[in-house]
């Protein structure tokens, strides 16, 4: 490879996009350039430019009633309109200090621009007729992220080390202004027609400031040629600030220490079994109808598995029975939807196979099937029942 060489791309795509129910489009454009500089051998400078424009109307979905889904009805209003703008800007840098070390700095900026108008039901009013729900909305979204690493190789008492230690900071804040009506007009399920005026509406505007520092640690050890260990652990520090309609709401400032281990068993080069474990911490940014913020989201995640090749490695299989238990999740209040409850917790146990064959040089087939029961396990009105939108089977070729 010949260094202080320039690299690039460049990415477009476009979508125009009609639904079988009427007043449904997914009309979409992106733009993404990115450059690569290699200055020096194991060194690099990479930048990225994203831009993409989407115009998807909320669709509102079917509808269940007297015991069968109504799948060809649509319930847009054609006075619908939704207008997103995506813009995303990163910088990586990476610098060699030896054979064995390294820095890594990356930035991204995120920056979302949406004007939505949603035109359609909230709930039955009776088994063939829907209350309306309108709602104007204008949002404007920033992210920033920064991060810093150093990732380095080094041998202990015979056994190799690769390390990252690093430090980020990821900042957003969120200025929604919105008008709404829960109600106002009726739809008919199976002959919903919009002649009816725009609603008298309330205002429900948000500005909410979101601020995170991590720091993390991560090894994964070499013990011998068939032995392998990870760990690592982050301390993650949020705070910020939220504003409902000139109402202050206090965010409590949250804090956690997460973990993460496995370990790997590789008895010939083409075999491998592995056991991991890990935990997440993530605050909700959604608040009940009293303007108090739900506790943070939790999660503990166990994965059993292995991983094979065969055939020169033109057959590849890997097969994993995972568990996922997530605390707190939220939840549409069912009397309002523009506010959240605390949604108990819900585990997910499964099984899933994977399949790549290099059939010929001009063919690849890939297989994928998982298993999965997701059910809530702690929830007063309804613990056992299934999580909504998993399936139990699914796969694809």
């Amino acid at each position: 490879m010949r260094y202080k060489t320039i690299l690039y791309r460049v990415i477009a795509a476009g979508q125009l996009a009609d639904d079988f129910r009427d007043n449904i489009t997914h009309d979409r454009v992106t733009v993404a350039p990115s450059l690569t500089w290699l200055y020096q051998p194991g060194s690099s400078l990479d930048v990225g430019f994203e831009y993409s424009n989407q115009n998807q109307p909320y669709r509102f979905d079917n509808v269940y009633t007297q015991n069968h889904v109504v799948y060809d009805r649509s319930y847009v209003d054609p006075r619908t309109r939704s207008d997103r703008h995506y813009w995303r800007f990163s910088a990586a840098v990476k610098q060699a200090l030896s054979n064995n070390w390294s820095l890594h700095f990356a930035g991204h900026y995120f920056h979302v621009e949406r004007d939505d108008l949603l035109f359609g039901f909230f709930t039955f009013e009776a088994p063939t007729t829907l209350s309306g729900y309108y709602r104007d909305i204008h949002d404007h979204y920033d992210q920033y992220n920064l991060r810093s690493e150093i990732h380095g190789q080094f041998d202990i008492l015979g056994s190799r080390h690769h390390l990252i230690s690093g430090i980020e900071r990821n900042a957003a804040d969120d200025r929604l202004n919105s008008d709404r009506r829960i109600g106002g007009y009726s739809l008919d399920v199976y002959n919903p027609v919009f002649n009816y005026p725009i609603p008298s509406t309330t205002r429900l505007d948000k500005d909410l400031t979101q601020l995170e520092y991590g720091f993390y640690l991560n090894d994964r050890i070499d013990i011998t040629r068939f032995w392998h260990v990870t760990g690592g652990m982050r301390y993650s520090l949020f705070n910020g600030d939220s504003f409902q309609n000139d109402v202050f709401a206090p965010v409590t400032e949250q804090d956690a220490f997460t973990f993460n281990a496995g370990l790997s068993f590789t008895p010939v080069d083409n075999l491998a079994g592995y056991f991991s474990y890990s935990q997440s911490f993530q605050p909700n940014s959604g608040t009940d109808r009293n303007l108090n913020f739900l506790p943070a989201k939790q999660g503990d995640m166990y994965e059993l598995g292995v991983k094979s090749a065969w055939f020169d490695k033109r057959l590849n299989m890997s097969a994993a029975l995972c568990q996922l238990t997530q605390n707190n999740l939220p939840a549409r209040d069912p009397l309002d939807p523009d506010y959240s409850i605390a949604n108990g917790a819900a585990r997910g146990r499964g099984f899933e196979l994977d399949v790549t064959g290099q059939i010929m040089e001009s063919l690849q087939v890939i297989a994928n099937y998982s298993l999965m029961d997701t059910k809530f396990i702690q929830n007063s009105d309804w613990q056992g029942n299934a999580f909504r939108s998993t399936p139990g089977h699914s796969g694809t070729l």
